[in-house]
């Protein structure tokens, strides 16, 4: 047991070792793929948001394994990096799909 702010902590809560920096960077991967799939990435890029969270789950595992810095940070930037991708394409591909149903003739 350990006291943090005069609360006594089980041991198995302390601190392991992991960096916050390491933690943050994983929440905004997890972050980013989750703001990607709300705009629709899921439906308008699908290939990518695959691969997003084929990396996403890869930086998990190194975060996990504590890998290391330097593969943890450039795994976590490349989730952030193609989830903001596919959030931009699935805007763009939606923004086209509703300007081409405004084009068509309203049905009565």
């Amino acid at each position: 047991m350990f006291r943090v702010g005069g609360t006594r902590v089980p041991g198995e809560l302390q601190n392991v070792g992991i960096p916050a920096h390491f933690v943050i960077r994983q929440g905004q991967a997890r972050h980013a793929v989750n703001i990607a799939q709300w705009v629709g990435a899921d439906r308008y890029a699908p290939d990518l948001m695959s691969n997003t969270r084929d990396l996403l789950y890869r930086a998990e595992e190194y975060f996990v394994k504590k890998a290391g810095a330097k593969p943890i940070s450039t795994i976590a930037r490349s989730v952030v990096q193609n989830a903001e991708d596919a959030r931009l394409i699935a805007m763009n591909r939606k923004q086209e799909e509703d300007s081409k149903r405004s084009r068509l003739p309203r049905r009565k």
